[in-house]
């Protein structure tokens, strides 16, 4: 584990640190799937909105202080919710701006400690929030981060090869490689995993103020496959189950290659991966709709890369000549309607 300013990161820094935080983190991984909620959540979630909107109105009057209260129960229930761990994302989020306004009105009132308070849970709510200087008092924004550099420190994470996911304590980070972003100052546990390597996990202490990296080469674990089909569109099989479809273009590097096998490249797919591919010998199928069905066994002795040999599909064909008594009988083949008899269909 590389420890406290390693060089590798520097270039990330002179690059900006402040800008790649929140943004960067959020945008590498699509949102998990999240349940459907219960109605009585629903409707939680849609009163402690609308109390939201009525203590913003209130903050933005001329008796902000009014606002406290309204902020004190969205924070009250909303906190009940997180205890429970129900507290679903959106309810994170009203709960973040709850924190922020009821801290400024605190804070516009001059009962900094109380702003403190909140701001101070709010960043252990969500430690890479940020309260933009466009819209709120410098004053205000430099108070909240004074408070927010006291409970934060920077974690950064390089894998060769790029692309794994870092959770700390259980809890999805980012995927790999991503630039030194805000955490909660402690003890962690961080896992990383990739599909096919073997998964590492860290034991880390993270200071306040202080950045800690961590630079690993996975250890591979399973292999891949590549397959190149004439034409594209071959559903590929490995031991029964269908693993990729072959698509796109072949890249110019390539056409020497596929030419020299036989295959035309202007109708050959890309390069086609099955990743994931266990040690040990597979059944490969390769199927397409009117051509012949090929199977072939590769052995994969250890974890890499394997090329297999371009495929070409021969084309599989017949005439199928339909007649009815009497005729104009409705012709159905695999649900498909194809006309009327008499017909010859290829």
């Amino acid at each position: 584990m590389s420890r406290l300013l390693s060089g590798w990161w520097r270039p990330w820094l002179a690059a900006g640190l402040v800008c790649c935080l929140v943004a960067s983190v959020a945008a590498q991984e699509p949102p998990a799937a999240q349940p459907p909620l219960s109605e009585a959540l629903q409707k939680e979630l849609s009163a402690v909105q609308d109390l939201l909107a009525g203590g913003t109105a209130e903050f933005e009057g001329s008796q902000q202080s009014r606002s406290i209260v309204v902020f004190d129960e969205i924070v009250a229930r909303l906190e009940s919710l997180r205890r429970q761990g129900t507290l679903p994302p959106r309810g994170r989020e009203i709960l973040a701006q709850a924190y922020e306004l009821r801290g400024r009105a605190y804070y516009n009132i001059g009962l900094q400690e109380k702003a403190a308070d909140s701001f101070r849970s709010l960043v252990q709510l969500l430690p890479q929030y940020s309260i933009s200087r466009e819209k709120v008092s410098p004053k205000v924004v430099d108070y909240f981060n004074s408070i927010k550099k006291a409970l934060v420190g920077y974690f950064a994470v390089s894998t060769k090869p790029p692309g794994a996911r870092v959770s700390l304590n259980g809890e999805f980070l980012s995927l790999t490689d991503f630039f030194p972003v805000e955490v909660l100052a402690g003890e962690y546990t961080a896992e990383i995993t990739r599909e096919g390597y073997q998964t590492e996990t860290r034991s880390l202490s993270i200071a306040s103020r202080a950045t800690e990296t961590l630079q690993l080469e996975l250890k591979r674990t399973l292999a891949s496959a590549f397959f190149i089909t004439e034409p594209a569109g071959v559903d590929i099989l490995v031991d029964g189950q269908q693993r990729a479809t072959t698509a796109g273009s072949l890249g110019p590097e390539l056409i020497p290659v596929v030419r020299a096998k036989g295959l035309e490249p202007s109708r050959a797919s890309a390069r086609t991966e099955v990743a994931s591919l266990s040690l040990g010998s597979h059944v490969v199928e390769f199927r397409k709709k009117c051509h012949e069905t090929v199977r072939k066994t590769i052995e994969v002795l250890e974890p890499r890369d394997y090329d297999t040999e371009p495929l070409r599909m021969e084309e599989s064909l017949a005439s199928l000549r339909l007649r009815s008594d009497p005729p104009g009988a409705r012709i159905f083949i695999d649900g498909e309607a194809l006309g009327v008899t008499p017909k010859e269909i290829e």
